[in-house]
């Protein structure tokens, strides 16, 4: 079964590019879709960050926000943290991994309910669609002191991170199964 990956590509408030699409393969569960999306993304994702540091810029930190806490475990440990439902994920997938270990990136936890890239991949409406909406458009109420964006839902639920001042941040998740 094929999934829907969305990814919204954030830089200080609001999206510079918001990206959905059906995934060329198959997976056989949430946690592999969710694997599928991040090694479809990546390449966007350094991509901007590299073009970024290109025009002069430092970029400090570049976040990808997922709300599947197994993908964020096999993401961080690759291969080493798989069992018998995940040792058939095929080697690509762990090039997040590389990246992590690098430092070229950096994986967070996202709730569900916040997870903003969910705006291309699932009918969202009332108060999430006016939220993301505004989040994605920088139309937010709730502006961050220091002009930076994090997951939708850390200031509602009092979990007031700090952030640096140059930070690219990519929220990438929300995947549902589309049948051909």
């Amino acid at each position: 079964m094929k999934s829907q990956t969305g990814a919204i590509f954030t830089l200080g408030r609001g999206a510079i590019i918001s990206d959905s699409n059906k995934q060329k393969t198959n997976a056989r569960s949430s946690t592999e879709a969710e694997l599928n999306g991040v090694d479809d993304k990546i390449s966007k994702i350094l991509w901007s960050k590299r073009f970024i540091e290109h025009q002069g810029f430092k970029v400090k930190l570049t976040v990808i926000y997922q709300d599947n806490t197994s993908t964020i475990k096999l993401a961080e440990n690759g291969k080493t943290s798989s069992g018998k439902r995940t040792r058939h994920f095929d080697i690509k997938l762990f090039y997040i991994t590389d990246l992590i270990d690098k430092d070229e990136v950096t994986v967070k936890y996202c709730h569900t309910d916040d997870m903003i890239a969910d705006y291309n991949t699932k009918p969202v409406v009332g108060v999430k669609f006016r939220t993301f909406r505004n989040e994605i458009m920088n139309l937010s109420i709730i502006n961050h002191p220091d002009g930076h964006q994090e997951c939708v839902g850390v200031n509602v639920r009092g979990k007031n991170n700090k952030s640096h001042l140059t930070k690219n941040v990519s929220k990438i998740g929300g995947e549902i199964p589309v049948h051909d």
